[in-house]
């Protein structure tokens, strides 16, 4: 998130705190506890051109070309942390065995899309699903929610091409995948509105470096 001359995340997670102070600049917390700032129109502007990044608003943020073009490894990376932040690992035993599921939320539909796109060129098949939500201030409705779903032996893939690197995440993830004994297809189903993901880059096809 980005302000005029300032870096700001949230997040209640210290491992994502150190991860970030020592890779960017110090960023300073607020008295919540929640927010981080990073006061720098140098470090700022610097971090957003080396990206090719705009100031946007949550919901209408996207993958800029310096990921789409990038490396299968660097996109690998990219996909993860995005996971890590804004993504979980869900799984469900009401049913006997052990159901579980690998979930991305965003409020922007572009960006929803282009996580599944890119998702296919592992391997990974996803569905995307959404909510509409009411401000619990206001009582008016919010921006639509976005949730990208991977399942069965897609998981697995995940797992195996993308996963977690946020420790309590991944390693959530590797008991799960340890604990299963069955893994399901999802071959039968693509769910994948090919309308959408032509849009999701100004490219034709997404294609990785070499």
């Amino acid at each position: 998130y980005t302000l005029k001359h300032i870096l700001r995340y949230t997040t209640i997670d210290k491992e994502f705190v150190e991860i970030l102070n020592n890779s960017i600049g110090i960023f300073r917390p607020e008295s919540d506890g929640l927010h981080y700032n990073l006061s720098s129109k140098k470090i700022k502007n610097k971090w957003m051109s080396f990206w090719g990044l705009q100031p946007l608003k949550s919901y209408e943020k996207y993958l800029p070309d310096s990921i789409l073009s990038s490396s299968k490894e660097n996109v690998a990376s990219c996909i993860s942390g995005l996971f890590d932040t804004d993504g979980h690992c869900y799984s469900d035993i009401s049913k006997g065995g052990i159901a579980s599921s690998v979930n991305y939320t965003t409020t922007s539909k572009r960006m929803a899309y282009q996580v599944q796109y890119i998702l296919l060129h592992f391997g990974i098949v996803s569905n995307i699903r959404y909510r509409d939500r009411l401000s619990p201030r206001t009582g008016n409705k919010t921006h639509r929610v976005y949730e990208l779903g991977i399942y069965g032996k897609d998981v697995k893939k995940f797992h195996e091409k993308i996963g977690f690197r946020h420790t309590r995440k991944k390693e959530h993830l590797q008991k799960k995948k340890k604990k299963k004994k069955r893994w399901i297809s999802n071959k039968d189903l693509i769910p994948v509105d090919i309308s959408k993901c032509k849009h999701v880059t100004n490219r034709k096809f997404l294609t990785f470096d070499k």
